[in-house]
């Protein structure tokens, strides 16, 4: 079975919930990562571990991977990351990172495109999605020529979450049959403020909010089923 999961952000309880939930096997099962791994509760270290020991594991680059790949090159934690759970992360390392997790999220791409379907943290906004609305069949090459002058729009991006909630854009079909996306917490998008996922026109927004006071999800892309943890205790109270 194949899970997409977004924003562990240190919740190495919720990971593990999850992981038991489905039953995850570690040699088989495929787990895809939208991004943001670590930063936020106290455990990304051991969140990086365990993500490290799945054999079929893909994880996309966050924001919070950006930040804490420029802290490590520059040695110096900027207060922005640091306020935003680069505190947690670093003392989950007692300030010492080893070069294979460095390694490890270095190789991690922006995005991923399967079965026709887009996997990135943020989303792709609006505006270039529609450069390529009427592709038949969209690769690598056609995502990176959008973003090649500013990855960060496929990290940082809400637009995209935005125009399709609030219906201002359709993206199904154009040229994605889906797009899976984190970043946005769904306790902002859903009007009762759940922690449900939110799936609309195609886009399927996956950060319920573990890496605050909500939960992980785990999504099986075959058989559109989602399975949570238990709601979190905000790291950040």
């Amino acid at each position: 079975m194949t899970y997409v999961t977004a924003d562990i952000h240190g919740n190495l309880d919720a990971l593990n919930e999850c992981l038991d939930k489905v039953n995850f096997d570690i040699e088989k099962d495929t787990l895809i990562s939208l991004g943001d791994m670590v930063d936020g509760h106290l455990y990304s270290k051991q969140v990086v571990e365990k993500l490290m020991s799945i054999k079929n594991f893909t994880g996309l680059v966050g924001n919070h991977e950006s930040f804490l790949l420029e802290t490590y090159s520059t040695g110096c934690c900027k207060p922005l990351h640091y306020q935003q759970g680069g505190k947690q992360t670093m003392e989950s390392y007692n300030y010492n990172i080893p070069k294979e997790h460095i390694e490890f999220i270095k190789q991690m791409p922006y995005y991923l495109i399967k079965d026709n379907c887009l996997f990135c943290h943020g989303g792709l906004p609006s505006y270039l999605l529609k450069k390529i609305a009427n592709y038949s069949q969209v690769n690598d090459d056609d995502v990176l020529g959008l973003i090649s002058k500013d990855l960060s729009l496929i990290t940082w991006d809400r637009s995209l979450v935005e125009d399709v909630v609030f219906g201002k854009f359709n993206p199904k079909g154009k040229p994605f049959d889906r797009i899976y996306v984190g970043h946005t917490t769904t306790q902002c998008l859903n009007k009762d403020k759940s922690c449900l996922p939110v799936i609309k026109n195609g886009l399927y927004c996956l950060d319920t909010g573990a890496g605050w006071d909500g939960k992980l999800t785990f999504y099986c892309i075959e058989t559109d089923k989602f399975y949570q943890s238990t709601k979190s205790i905000s790291p950040r109270c």
